[in-house]
């Protein structure tokens, strides 16, 4: 199928890619280039049922990326902020903590 309905407003939604984010106990995972359902109106995503159950195991904690994992920072709302005095990262480098999926944050070091 390659439009669809919102189940929101009622308008079309389009094949689009998005990045799917979820929290799941103490674990967050991102997972870019989703393909998905999008509205061209009031932004409604929906996933297919082979993505969703793809989804699941990618948001499971027990599979890892074959590739190269991406960088993630980790904040926590009430921590203090301060100014860095050089970038963190510039995107051509991984200089902080990368946690295997499926690592409890707790467990990551804070930097």
């Amino acid at each position: 199928m390659e439009s669809e309905k919102c189940r929101s407003c009622g308008r079309e939604m389009k094949r689009s890619i998005t990045t799917f984010t979820v929290a799941k106990d103490t674990a967050v995972y991102v997972v870019k280039g989703v393909p998905c359902f999008q509205c061209l109106d009031c932004g409604e995503t929906i996933f297919d049922q082979e993505t969703a159950l793809k989804l699941s195991k990618y948001t499971s904690g027990k599979v890892l990326a074959v590739r190269k994992p991406l960088t993630a920072y980790l904040f926590h709302w009430s921590d203090p902020l301060t100014e860095a005095t050089t970038p963190r990262f510039t995107g051509t480098e991984n200089r902080s903590v990368v946690a295997p999926v499926g690592t409890a944050l707790s467990a990551v070091p804070r930097t």
